[in-house]
């Protein structure tokens, strides 16, 4: 387990890696508007891909990546397709929720009674 740290907080990676007993897998700059831009524009937009965050954001996830690869795995992942887009893929696929199933008035269809 790793966590990843935004801005330039006043606690070192060292210091926050002992206060939670984790390690620090990387540092991604505060930048509100890149990370807006992240949400409504295309990923091929220039502006978006020289933005320092989306930087940062390649650099950590092809690290995290490579150390996947090269950590021993317990259960091998299905394999995906190569390039970017598998690795966006394998990176982002932790924090992809679940879908919830919705009831046609909007609430839940287990609450509903017919």
């Amino acid at each position: 387990m790793a966590l990843v740290a935004v801005g330039d907080g006043p606690y070192p990676d060292a210091e926050t890696a002992e206060a939670f007993g984790v390690e620090v897998a990387g540092r991604l700059p505060w930048d509100p508007c890149a990370a807006e831009a992240l949400a409504s524009l295309p990923a091929s937009a220039r502006a978006l891909r020289a933005a320092p965050l989306v930087r940062s954001l390649r650099t950590l996830a092809e690290r995290l990546a490579a150390a996947s690869d090269a950590a021993p795995a317990i259960e091998s992942p299905a394999p995906s397709s190569g390039g970017r887009v598998g690795l966006r893929r394998r990176v982002l696929a932790p924090w992809r929720a679940e879908p919830v199933a919705v009831g046609v008035n909007g609430s839940s269809p287990e609450g509903s009674t017919s």
